[in-house]
C-alpha cells in the first residue's frame, strides 16, 4: 500500500513541476501549448493546429506534448466576422460558424494565408487574457524542455 502511494505521490510531484514549467512558458507571451482535445469548430480537411494561452484548457485531456512560438501576424476577429468576409456575407447573419462546411473552412484557411496570417484567434472576447489560436500551418513544434533552453539562452 505504502508503495502505491509513494508513486501517487512522485507522479503528482512531476505533474506539479511540469504545470510550473508550462506556466513560465506561457508567462513569457513568446510560447502557447498544444490544446489536444476535440474542438467544437469542425475544420474538416482545413489543417493547422489549434493551441492555448490557457493551462487548464491545455491539460484537459492529459497532459499537453508541446509548444509551439507564438505566431506573429493574427488575425483578431470573430469566427462567424472571419467568415463572412473571407467565405460568405451571410455568416454571423443567417449562419453560424457551426454551419461551415470543411471547404468553407479550407477557403477561410486559404484566405488568410493569402493574406499573411499565422494564425487566428478563437477566443470570443480578445480582452480576455485566456485566448485560444488556429495556427494556419504546421508550427515548429517544441517540447517543453527544448523551449526552456531556448527561454534560458535569450536571458543569458
Amino acid at each position: 500500500m505504502k508503495k502505491f502511494q509513494k508513486q501517487g505521490t512522485k507522479r503528482e510531484r512531476s505533474r506539479q513541476a511540469l504545470r510550473k514549467d508550462i506556466e513560465r512558458l506561457l508567462s513569457t507571451n513568446k510560447y502557447l501549448i498544444s490544446r489536444d482535445r476535440e474542438e467544437k469548430i469542425s475544420l474538416g480537411e482545413a489543417g493547422g493546429v489549434w493551441v492555448t494561452n490557457d493551462i487548464e484548457s491545455a491539460f484537459i485531456n492529459g497532459e499537453p506534448a508541446w509548444v509551439v512560438p507564438m505566431p506573429q501576424r493574427i488575425l483578431k476577429s470573430g469566427i462567424d466576422d472571419a467568415l463572412a468576409k473571407h467565405v460568405d456575407s451571410k455568416f454571423g447573419k443567417e449562419y453560424h460558424f457551426d454551419d461551415a462546411t470543411p471547404e468553407e473552412w479550407a477557403k477561410l484557411r486559404e484566405s488568410l494565408l493569402k493574406g499573411g496570417y499565422d494564425a487566428m484567434g478563437i477566443s470570443s472576447s480578445f480582452g480576455e487574457s485566456v485566448q485560444h489560436f488556429w495556427i494556419l500551418e504546421r508550427p515548429r513544434l517544441l517540447s517543453i524542455e527544448e523551449a526552456l533552453a531556448n527561454l534560458t539562452e535569450e536571458d543569458s
